[in-house]
């Protein structure tokens, strides 16, 4: 829900095609820009949530209208996770989520993960990066084509673990 250059992040499918729907001469025009305000969002919740997010996540924008696309790779990472957390969800998939960001951005993700765990959000990370894995991880399920090869608690973390499994070896 945090509002960024005019894109809003929900399913409004259903909505749009109710609308549409009691509305036909709308069908096939309904423009995020088009439709009248407050009618699917409500803007000052919107604002609020959005500044929330901004200030939790140490978002770098000049204010929270900013496109996207105009900020750096991490406070585009962030604005994404701003957006799921809105939703205060129960599980976050992290797919190789500081790929391509400096390491301040990372340290903020990795804080940020953490903070998630902490307050029992479930967390997945996939990672092709072992130091991000073996640094952030509390548990790791190692994969070989497609099949999961073994998992390793924290105490038994270490690269030649990893790759053991990882080259479809059972663990040792």
């Amino acid at each position: 829900m945090l509002y960024v250059g005019g894109n809003y992040f929900f399913a409004m499918a259903p909505l749009v095609a109710a609308f549409e729907q009691q509305h036909p001469q709308f069908k096939g025009r309904i423009y995020w820009e088009t439709l009248p305000p407050g009618l699917l969002v409500k803007r000052a919740l919107e604002e609020e949530v959005s500044k929330r997010e901004v200030v939790s996540l140490r978002v770098k924008t000049p204010s929270i209208e900013a496109l996207a696309m105009n900020l750096s790779g991490g406070n585009q990472q962030k604005v994404v996770l701003g957006k799921w957390l809105s939703l205060t969800p129960k599980l976050m998939i992290f797919d190789e989520p500081t790929r391509g960001i400096d390491v301040g951005a990372k340290a903020e993700i990795y804080r940020l993960m953490r903070e998630l765990a902490d307050r029992g959000v479930a967390i997945i990370m996939i990672s092709s990066d072992m130091e991000e894995v073996l640094g952030v991880s509390d548990r790791v399920a190692v994969m070989h084509e497609g099949d999961i090869t073994g998992f390793l608690p924290r105490e038994q973390f270490s690269e030649k673990a990893i790759m053991h499994l990882a080259t479809g070896r059972k663990a040792p």
